[in-house]
């Protein structure tokens, strides 16, 4: 059911462009008209959902947080892994393989 703010914008559609508009300050709308030939079919409105973006928005920091934790582990092992030295029968098969 169209409010009547949204009633009032039918009157300023016109042809094949789009008719954008905000309410409220942050509810952001748009509305375009359907034809077939020179007869109107419909409309199409599509209302913005702030809620989608902050799911979104949310998802990507989330995944940043978990990348980032892997990766300052992993490079901590990495550290782990270089300062540790050597059992004595690896140095030698290593300096086999350099020969």
């Amino acid at each position: 059911m169209l409010e009547s703010a949204e009633r009032d914008q039918i009157a300023h559609i016109n042809g094949n462009e789009s008719n954008c508009f905000t309410f409220d300050g942050n509810r952001f709308e748009c509305v375009h008209a359907i034809y077939t030939g020179q007869e109107l079919r419909g409309l199409a409105w599509v209302e913005y959902n702030w809620a989608s973006s902050q799911e979104l928005l949310t998802s990507m920091l989330r995944a940043t947080e978990i990348f980032g934790v892997i990766w300052l582990a992993a490079s901590a092992l990495l550290v782990l892994l270089m300062a540790t030295p050597l059992p004595s029968r690896w140095q030698n098969c290593i300096a086999a393989l350099a020969l």
